[in-house]
């Protein structure tokens, strides 16, 4: 997977290795974190590599940030000790999807919740239970998806 921030010069930012040959569909996905920190325009394309080295490209397809639909996600305290909150600040109400993983990319859980217009705090219990080490917070609400690394200590 490749990105541009003028649509002209790509750069590699993720590697997804292919299931073969196939007759059935296959689906995959990446996450470009912070690619709006480069710029409010944003262009992708995927460079399909074959077996023997032969290459192709797809479209271009070009993602912009609209500032009216983007929300402030937080996530705090970090370090963790036994409760965090996710608290998430928007212009419209949504459904949020929020999963944790380790650092292996392993889903340890998942809560869908809904919330209102304008300020939401989402407490967050179930970290008392984690390990201490390294882990991922996703919070995606169908327009904007953010993850966050966090620490969980005693």
């Amino acid at each position: 997977l490749e990105y541009s921030v003028d649509g002209k010069e790509f750069t590699e930012f993720d590697f997804v290795k292919g299931m073969g040959t196939s007759n059935k569909l296959n689906k995959y996905n990446s996450v470009h974190l912070n690619a709006f920190d480069l710029n409010n325009k944003i262009y992708y394309r995927l460079k399909q590599v074959d077996y023997s080295g032969e290459f192709e490209y797809s479209n271009i397809v070009a993602v912009s940030k609209d500032d009216e639909s983007m929300a402030t996600i937080s996530f705090y305290p970090n370090p963790v000790i036994d409760k965090a909150t996710v608290s998430y600040l928007s212009n419209e109400k949504a459904a949020l999807e929020i999963r944790v993983f380790d650092i292996n990319g392993t889903e340890l859980f998942k809560q869908n919740v809904n919330v209102k217009k304008g300020e939401s705090e989402i407490n967050f219990n179930e970290v008392q239970n984690l390990a201490n080490g390294v882990y991922m917070i996703r919070i995606d609400d169908s327009l904007n998806v953010k993850t966050i690394k966090f620490i969980k200590s005693n």
